[in-house]
């Protein structure tokens, strides 16, 4: 599948945990950050996602704050918090 995911959460485990599940689902372009603001780097980049699956309570960045983000540089995005 060609569907780019999306996954930030500050829990490196959580992480490779959902990786892990969506890869062997078939999902290929998956990526994971660990830091909001790497992601909040890429958008800047002009960087786009098919879908986005946040943490709501993260240090830096709250979830709510990069959804607001996400959905202002690619509003296109399908977003789950």
């Amino acid at each position: 599948m060609n569907t780019s995911i999306l996954l930030v959460d500050d829990e490196t485990d959580f992480l490779d945990s959902i990786n892990r599940v969506l890869k062997r689902a078939g999902y290929k372009n998956v990526r994971s950050d660990h830091d909001p603001r790497t992601t909040v780097a890429s958008l800047e980049k002009g960087e786009s996602f098919d879908i986005a699956i946040l943490d709501i309570t993260m240090p830096h960045i709250k979830g709510t704050q990069l959804l607001e983000k996400i959905k202002n540089k690619s509003p296109n995005t399908n977003v789950s918090c």
